[in-house]
């Protein structure tokens, strides 16, 4: 479980759970999100045609990030847009945009 700083947000198994690259990355990450998309994912746990929450994500939503104020899910989404991916992370295509379940 030790942290890699050079990979950080850029995604890892997570036990049972794959945790997807949310770096600003527009080919492995979320760089093609809106911070709308990211208000709405982080309250809401979905975002329609990009992603669903489940597992360690959905319960953080559930009894976490539902309940932040918009002031702070927008501070939230800012910092992660600006998080600048890894070159070495991703599978070379945006994960939210392939439609196939995770390996």
């Amino acid at each position: 479980m030790q942290e890699k700083q050079d990979e950080a947000y850029s995604g890892a198994q997570v036990g049972a759970w794959f945790a997807p690259d949310i770096t600003a990355s527009p080919v492995s990450g979320i760089g093609e999100w809106s911070q709308q998309d990211l208000v709405t994912y982080l309250r809401t746990g979905r975002l329609a045609g990009k992603a669903q929450a489940a597992g360690s994500m959905a319960e953080a939503i559930s009894h976490s990030f539902q309940h932040l104020s918009a002031e702070d899910l927008s501070a939230i989404a800012d910092y992660l847009g600006s998080v600048q991916g890894n070159s070495n992370s991703g599978c070379g295509q945006l994960p939210f945009r392939t439609g196939q379940a995770g390996q």
